[in-house]
């Protein structure tokens, strides 16, 4: 996401005229994108990885983070592949009722509703918004419109709330919630 960031924010700078802090910026989401796809990818896993405190020991559980930076420009489109194929549209996994939810569906971390903490399953739309984004930059078109489709339903079905049940749709948590309008943007 700060890659992401980065890029934006480059495409702003370039569009007021200062081509400096465009490149600047360029340069930093270049790095930062190189450093995840070279530091992070896990060829085995087939996903990227966390890397725990100074030992940079690998965390094992697959979450939403762990298939990310497939949103990244700088990530090349082969690995997009493989990530969508093996994990994204893995109805075991990511390719939920309502997808992507936060953790894996096939992790024993997953739970989809449950509402004491957070980021365990459920589904966030301001995250959708993003792999939709990603998703549409590498030309995985359908899959970007099977996710915002899906996220336009949740929110028709329970409108604007925190979280959605990835295995229902079903509104989670906060109402009237503010990042839940990005379904309208997808």
């Amino acid at each position: 996401v700060y890659a992401d960031g980065l890029r934006t924010l480059g495409r702003l700078y370039a569009a007021a005229g200062d081509s400096v802090l465009a490149r600047e910026a360029e340069s930093r989401a270049h790095r930062v994108e190189a450093a995840v796809n070279g530091e992070c990818w896990d060829p085995a896993r087939g996903h990227w990885v966390h890397l725990w405190r100074r030992a940079r020991r690998p965390v094992s559980v697959l979450t939403a983070a762990s298939i990310m930076p497939l949103i990244m420009e700088g990530t090349p489109r082969e690995r997009v592949a493989e990530v969508v194929s093996r994990h994204l549209t893995n109805p075991a996994e990511f390719w939920t009722h309502t997808p992507v939810p936060s953790v894996a569906a096939s992790e024993p971390a997953f739970d989809a509703e449950g509402e004491r903490l957070i980021w365990r399953g459920p589904t966030s739309l301001n995250l959708n918004w993003f792999f939709v984004r990603g998703l549409r930059r590498h030309g995985f078109n359908a899959e970007a419109e099977h996710i915002a489709a899906r996220s336009r339903a949740a929110v028709e079905q329970s409108y604007f709330r925190e979280f959605y049940s990835p295995l229902t749709g079903r509104g989670m948590r906060g109402t009237n919630f503010g990042w839940a309008t990005v379904a309208a943007a997808m």
